[in-house]
């Protein structure tokens, strides 16, 4: 992962990409799952889920 100068990579872009997925809905959603335990455990998961999933389909 490089994220500096100079030209970007496609993995640059990538964790880029899954950065924005991941960070803009838990911005939106913060005050809701702060209500909401039992959900921002779900969606947390989830995330991660989905984060080891693109993780594995990157390095192949």
């Amino acid at each position: 992962m490089y994220l500096g100068y100079g030209h970007w990579t496609h993995d640059d872009f990538n964790t880029l990409v899954l950065f924005v997925i991941v960070i803009i809905p838990l911005l939106i959603f913060g005050k809701f799952l702060q209500k909401h335990r039992d959900i921002a455990k779900g969606i947390m998961t989830l995330i991660i889920i989905v984060m080891i999933l693109y993780g594995l389909f990157i390095k192949h």
